[in-house]
């Protein structure tokens, strides 16, 4: 791959960014201080701070009961979510990185290729691997090795209004007609459905749905380098194109999603009533209880409707998973797995989802988040963990990162120009390929 589009297209080198204050650089620390990174805010930042507090309130106590017991101290960082990732890159090879540090898995194979993560099989058991749900660990799996721990996942449902909408909407078909309904009923400036209908992540519900694929399995890093035989990557295929015929259906002249939509506008639209369903994410969540002090609102959430144009199919969007790593180059890695049993422990995960609302990857805690009875249920999360059993892991390896931009051009030209699917996935098909030819060569 040339320095141009290494740097270019897989974004990874942030030229002349300082690591701030208390990064670990030209700073003594003692070999018990656990540095740990991290971009959470508001409760999320609240809540592992408040786990940080514990975890080192009980290494104090056990020293003192234990005479030669070091105790880890763990000290945390918080670095905005669009700069950690690079100051990772750049910061873990000059031994100025943090001990750990929490991120999505969908940089795993990027970190793993610059030998920037320890392997942490050896310290995981058989029977702690089994604390989690699989498709939440198998996220951090790479090459037959496991390189994190999950702490919380996330993927888009249906949010609805009950009072709009009685029944959730269970196939495409059914979307499309309640969405039509609530348009005729209310006239002009409503909208049965608002979701980002040209960016490429709410997009992938439908393509997966229709059969479709983003990636091979050996350019998403699901197969061995060397073990995948020559095939173009699968963006201009019948399926892809289906989909994309949908997304106008859905979004374009005549459709219920409004044109052009922003993150802002879906929620302005949905918490007003003038849309009456809406795609999102547990994000979305605080959003509505912050309107919900204003106004009343009954809002529901449900899985994704199946494909009526495609056998029933699940629409099946992407799951991000977030979980904490640990550093190659940390100085104590055993202390620091420590840190990382703590903090993804059952009742780490439980403190998450009472305080912060954060989807526990814990089978322990699931099993309470999704039963009626107990007093960790929540409708809206559960519905959420219903989505997860209908999701794709998002790819771990940098190519993905190319193929945002170029799909997302050419669902914006299908839905608010017009523009023939066949014709625009073509176009990006090509632009992709002229991007990651060489690389991929390299994994045949």
């Amino acid at each position: 791959m040339t320095r141009a589009i290494f740097a270019g297209a897989l974004c990874v080198i942030l030229a002349g960014e300082a690591l701030g204050p208390g990064a670990g650089c030209g700073r003594q620390r003692s070999a018990s201080e656990i540095i740990l990174w991290h971009s959470y805010r508001g409760t999320e930042h609240e809540a592992l701070k408040r786990l940080v507090r514990a975890f080192n309130d009980k290494e104090r106590k056990r020293a003192k009961a234990f005479p030669g017991y070091i105790p880890a101290r763990v000290r945390l960082l918080q670095i905005s979510f669009d700069n950690l990732p690079n100051k990772i890159t750049n910061a873990v090879p000059r031994g100025h990185g943090p001990d750990l540090f929490i991120f999505a898995h969908d940089r795993l194979g990027d970190w793993v290729s610059k030998g920037l993560l320890e392997p942490i099989g050896y310290w995981v058991a058989p029977a702690m691997a089994r604390r989690f749900l699989p498709k939440t660990v198998g996220a951090f799996a790479m090459g037959q090795r496991l390189y994190g721990l999950p702490i919380t996942y996330k993927s888009v449902a249906l949010f609805y209004h009950s009072d709009l909408i009685r029944t959730p909407p269970t196939t495409t078909d059914d979307l499309l007609a309640q969405g039509r309904r609530f348009v005729a009923n209310r006239g002009k400036g409503y909208y049965g459905l608002v979701y980002e209908a040209t960016n490429t992540y709410f997009h992938a519900p439908w393509l997966f749905g229709f059969g479709g694929r983003f990636l091979t399995r050996c350019a998403a890093g699901d197969a061995p380098a060397g073990s995948c035989s020559r095939r173009r990557l699968p963006i201009h295929t019948p399926e892809a194109v289906k989909a994309m015929a949908f997304a106008r259906l859905l979004a374009g002249k005549g459709g219920i999603v409004p044109p052009e939509v922003t993150g802002q506008l879906v929620t302005s639209l949905f918490i007003r009533k003038k849309a009456a369903m809406a795609i999102s994410g547990p994000w979305f969540l605080s959003d509505l209880q912050a309107a919900s002090k204003k106004r009343v609102l009954r809002v529901r959430v449900a899985p994704l409707p199946r494909m009526s144009g495609a056998g029933l199919r699940p629409a099946e969007p992407l799951l991000t998973v977030e979980g904490i790593f640990l550093s190659r180059h940390s100085r104590s890695r055993r202390m620091a797995f420590r840190v990382m049993r703590a903090l993804t422990s059952d009742s780490a995960a439980e403190f998450r989802l009472r305080a912060a609302r954060q989807l526990p990857p814990n089978v322990a805690v699931d099993r309470k988040l999704t039963d009626p009875r107990s007093d960790l249920h929540s409708p809206m999360l559960a519905a959420f963990r219903r989505q997860l059993d209908h999701a794709r892991v998002t790819p771990r390896t940098p190519f993905m990162r190319v193929v945002w931009q170029p799909y997302k051009k050419a669902l914006a030209a299908v839905i608010e120009r017009g523009e023939d699917p066949d014709a625009a996935l073509e176009r990006a098909a090509g632009e992709i390929r002229r991007v990651l030819g060489s690389c991929l060569r390299r994994r045949q």
